[in-house]
């Protein structure tokens, strides 16, 4: 716990105005989250809050390095990454968490641990395919990522069709 204190901003203080944070971490701060996302890595993290009455809004500008094990070959590998994000505190009577990015916090909350924020961005920018560099560019799947390749039911049939069919099958087709 000691190592994440310094993630922790004291809110209660603090004018209606912009403040920015400027934040490290390594391997210490990853081991703190039972989560086996990223166990290891290192990143820079400068977070702009912007207090007003209502709301706080943070504006989180992520980079740095993780390693991660390779899905195929089980090697680690340095995969760089970059992220900016953005989280809304709006305060209210409780806590709660309203949609992707709102959140909702009790009017008398003293400090803010942006921690878990930061460790939860980091993990949304790892690839569901992590895959060692060496192994980029050969992969067909890769290569190609984000295209969608699909066939309508019509053209299926179609297919079908002008194929031979078994003579034992044919008679099941003048059932209809």
């Amino acid at each position: 716990m000691k190592v994440l204190k310094k993630y922790i901003v004291s809110i209660a203080q603090m004018e209606n105005k912009s403040y920015s944070f400027e934040m490290e971490g390594d391997k210490e701060f990853f081991e703190h989250f039972e989560m086996e996302a990223v166990n290891n890595g290192t990143f820079f993290a400068k977070i702009e809050l912007n207090k007003s009455e209502t709301m706080i809004n943070l504006a989180f500008d992520l980079k740095g390095t993780l390693s991660l094990e390779c899905d195929r070959s089980l090697d680690f590998f340095d995969f760089p990454f970059s992220t900016k994000e953005s989280i809304i505190l709006k305060f209210g009577e409780h806590n709660e968490e309203l949609a992707d990015g709102i959140k909702l916090i009790n009017r008398n909350t003293q400090t803010i641990d942006l921690s878990q924020e930061i460790y939860e961005l980091i993990s949304l920018s790892i690839p569901m395919k992590k895959l060692h560099p060496r192994y980029l560019g050969q992969d067909l799947e890769i290569e190609n990522e984000g295209f969608i390749v699909y066939t309508t039911l019509k053209n299926d049939t179609e297919k079908i069709d002008d194929q031979v069919i078994d003579p034992r099958w044919a008679i099941l087709k003048n059932l209809k």
